[in-house]
């Protein structure tokens, strides 16, 4: 099987050509020799069978209208579909003439496609049939894992399970088409035989195994901890047979369990109404679970038939279903939403009115089990291999760990080092329990005089450490704090493979940032990012600001050097906003909390190191989110619109200067407006020198935002003319 990345086990399954396809399905029989007890064909019937006028007048409906996919599915479904193999067969040939003698441009593109229960895949009219039209056709038989889970819910009329029959005509699938894949479906009653089944199928030759989860809502309690453990267990027996770049199954994914995209919210999960759906009568569907046959509760969605043709005016909604036109807000905002699926027939038979837009949860847990187990295989895959998956930087959970009480400042704050007492174990077990349960990933801020500290096997922590340690690994974050000598401070902290390390972060205060372009230049030499952190930051005075431009223009040119010359490089508050189109702060108190050395939770370390009695809540006791409202974005009047969309918004700083955590200091905004400006010039030269930043264009406002608030004219102090009250009129004396 083709591979782009150096594992196999979570990438999507490569559909090729047929990605860009049409699919036009024929329902050729409502009818099946089987009674799988999970089928959603509730009503199955032997009197719905197509006939060959219906199919042809179908094809010939089809052919006539005008599509832009370059290629076409021909896709037979039932029931079975093979109890109509004669008429698949006359269907097939009449395709192939029909598109020859119209010259269309998919007499040479086309698939033809069928999903079976294998029961009579060694029909010889079926096996004269595949003869005849490969390499056009790709039959596909549904086995369900091991003879126990198989024969649960795929069985005979009469009782009996099938497995026997299948798996015979399945061995002589693969020797036909040894890249075959499929179709693996799970309920809740065969959960606990998940990881079993998977691993049995591998072993028969499937190498890639689409899977599954039912959409119904027939979940249980309890159902959740049952996929977790069994995906956790197939997860640990990938990692442990070296399995990660042999065998495929879809229940892992690199996409899995990241936030939505802006993309993302203008997609639609599922295809129906983009592909085409025919039955017995003629009759057109936007797919089979709009058929009568698939629902119990509502009215069957047609969209014409192939003697009228299709209403345009029905198909509409298709074509304006979005994630977030039939997703709840909580759905939207998830921060585990990527692979959450659905099916849009289900949504419409569970809708409280005949809507399309409406999307049920009665799933979510589900889906939250499998975001924990997809992080546990993740985490094991990087730990046993290094590799990650491409997009775990989406990821916007993170739960700093403080190790010690003397552990690395890697913020705004300052570790006043009054006691080095590590984080006790329990407290450890704890919020990784916690993290596991709410998906954050930890980042372990390392003590500056204790063993380094590593997590279980089955996380990937990022290791944050100080350049004074000595202690650094080849992918840690390393802090260079105010560096004096900063050749020795390199020495300490060696590189990764080719001497050069993914990021590091430079921490100054004021009377260091005179050396911010020298610091820069050697850092540039053994990182290819530098997150800049400025340290009591709201009171700088003018001069400060002004040198910090200046210093930022010549670290601005010094990446512009270093791009010409191919070496690309980062500076958090010059590049980000360059590639950003919408605000990206550090999110502290909303989508990140501290665990500190007393086994509390913290909005930051800074917030701990001002007041250990500011505890927002415990890995045990949970988090008071009510008392973290105001360090939202949405809820800081002079950040939610602002521009400078690379600013970190200190809520540390703001509390120190303006008593409010959401409103920052005068000087805050104006460093930041200083780094915008200095962006806007850097944007300017690589677009000027043919690179053009894929971030919204950089639009300069005022530099102290609080200006274009009119209240701020009367409540400002004015030093001319008398005396400002403290507190204003009636205020406080």
């Amino acid at each position: 099987m083709p591979q782009t990345a150096p594992y196999l086990t979570g990438t999507p399954i490569p559909l090729g050509e047929r990605a860009d396809s049409k699919q036009l399905t024929f329902v050729v029989t409502q009818d099946c020799n089987l009674a799988c007890r999970y089928c959603y064909v509730a009503h199955k019937n032997p009197h719905g069978r197509m006939g060959p006028e219906v199919a042809r007048r179908a094809v010939d409906f089809f052919l006539s209208q005008a599509y832009e996919h370059p290629s076409v599915i021909w896709d037979f479904m039932g029931g079975e579909p093979l109890l109509e193999i004669d008429l698949i067969d006359e269907v097939a040939e009449y395709i192939k003439f029909e598109t020859r003698r119209r010259r269309h441009p998919w007499q040479d593109r086309y698939t033809i496609m069928f999903a079976t229960n294998g029961t009579l895949y060694g029909d010889p009219r079926v096996q004269r049939f595949i003869r005849k039209n490969r390499p056009h056709v790709i039959p596909c038989i549904t086995i369900d894992g091991t003879q126990a889970k198989h024969d649960l819910n795929r069985v005979y009329k009469d009782g009996r399970g099938s497995y026997a029959d299948v798996v015979a005509n399945v061995r002589l699938w693969l020797e036909q088409f040894p890249r075959a894949e499929t179709r693996v479906t799970f309920s809740s009653a065969d959960l606990p035989l998940l990881k079993e089944s998977i691993v049995h199928l591998w072993e028969l030759g499937l190498e890639a195994v689409p899977a599954s989860l039912v959409f119904e809502d027939v979940w249980r309690p309890g159902d959740d901890e049952v996929l977790e453990q069994q995906l956790c267990a197939l997860a640990d027996h990938v990692i442990e047979n070296g399995l990660w770049n042999r065998v495929n199954c879809t229940l892992f994914g690199e996409g899995i369990g990241l936030p939505n995209t802006r993309e993302d919210l203008t997609k639609s999960y599922c295809g129906a109404g983009m592909a085409l759906t025919v039955d017995y009568q003629g009759l057109i569907y936007p797919c089979i679970r709009f058929m009568g046959i698939s629902l119990n509760r509502r009215q069957p969605y047609v969209l014409g038939d192939i003697e009228r043709g299709i209403d345009p005016e029905r198909l509409r909604p298709f074509a304006a279903l979005t994630l977030s036109s039939q997703s709840s807000p909580d759905c939207i905002d998830c921060e585990v939403a990527a692979g959450c699926g659905w099916c849009q027939g289900v949504n419409y038979e569970l809708a409280p009115t005949p809507t399309l837009f409406h999307r049920p949860t009665h799933a979510c847990r589900m889906h939250r089990a499998r975001v924990r187990a997809n992080e546990y295989y993740w985490a094991r895959l990087a730990r046993r291999t290094g590799l990650r998956r491409p997009e775990a930087n989406r990821r916007r959970r993170y739960l700093y760990i403080m190790t010690a009480g003397d552990a690395v400042s890697h913020c705004a704050y300052r570790n006043p080092g009054r006691d080095a007492a590590p984080l006790e174990a329990e407290a450890l077990r704890d919020a990784l329990a916690f993290a596991r349960q709410h998906f954050y990933r930890p980042v372990l801020l390392h003590s500056l005089s204790r063993p380094r500290l590593d997590l279980p096997d089955g996380w990937d922590p990022i290791h944050i450490v100080s350049s004074l340690s000595g202690s650094a690994g080849p992918e840690d974050l390393v802090v260079y704090e105010n560096p004096p000598d900063l050749d020795a401070a390199l020495a300490r902290a060696p590189a990764s493979a080719g001497d050069e390390r993914p990021v590091v972060i430079l921490v100054l205060d004021r009377e260091n940032l005179g050396r911010l372009g020298r610091l820069a230049a050697g850092l540039f030499a053994r990182a290819r990012r530098l997150v800049l952190v400025l340290r009591d930051a709201g009171g700088f005075a003018e001069a400060d600001l002004g040198l910090y431009r200046d210093q930022l223009q010549t670290v601005a040119r010094l990446v512009l050097e270093m791009w010409r010359g191919g070496q690309a490089r980062e500076v958090s508050a010059l590049t980000d906003r360059l590639h950003l189109r919408g605000p990206e702060d550090c999110e502290a108190g909303v989508h990140t909390l501290t665990l500190a050395p007393n086994g509390r939770f913290y909005v930051c370390p800074a917030f701990y190191f001002a007041d250990p009695e500011a505890s927002v809540g415990s890995p045990r006791e949970g988090v008071d989110w009510a008392a973290l409202e105001d360090c939202r974005r949405s809820r800081a009047p002079l950040c939610v619109d602002c521009g400078a969309y690379h600013c970190r918004r200190c809520l540390y700083e703001s509390q120190r200067r303006t008593l409010q955590r959401n409103v920052p200091s005068s000087m805050q905004c104006r460093l930041s407006h200083a780094e915008l400006e200095v962006s806007s010039w850097l944007w300017r030269a690589l677009t000027e020198a043919g690179y053009r930043p894929p971030g919204s264009e950089i639009v300069l406002g005022e530099a102290d935002p609080i200006e274009a608030f009119p209240r701020w004219r009367w409540v400002r102090p004015r030093p001319q003319g008398g005396r400002a009250c403290p507190g204003g009129a009636g205020g406080a004396r």
